[in-house]
């Protein structure tokens, strides 16, 4: 009986440590855990068109990575309203 309940216990190890595994694969495994590259990590504001709306981005880099088009450097100036 101890042949059976030891090959009964490695079998139920390894269905857990295969559903462990199953579980982390994903994280591991995700681009967003990457570094992003040097280029955006620099301090270099501009102004970009995202969806219609002007949005001021840390840098070229981030403003391309949210699909948005680059319009001037510098943040984006606010239009005043005339008094």
């Amino acid at each position: 009986m101890g042949g059976a309940h030891s090959r009964d216990m490695r079998g139920t190890f390894r269905i857990g440590a295969a559903a462990i595994a199953l579980l982390f694969l994903p994280v591991l495994a995700s681009p967003a855990q990457q570094a992003p590259p040097a280029a955006c990590a620099q301090v270099a504001p501009v102004c970009a068109l995202k969806d219609g709306n002007k949005q001021s981005y840390w840098n070229e880099c981030l403003a391309a990575r949210d699909a948005a088009q680059l319009l001037y450097p510098g943040e984006c100036r606010i239009a005043r309203s005339p008094n």
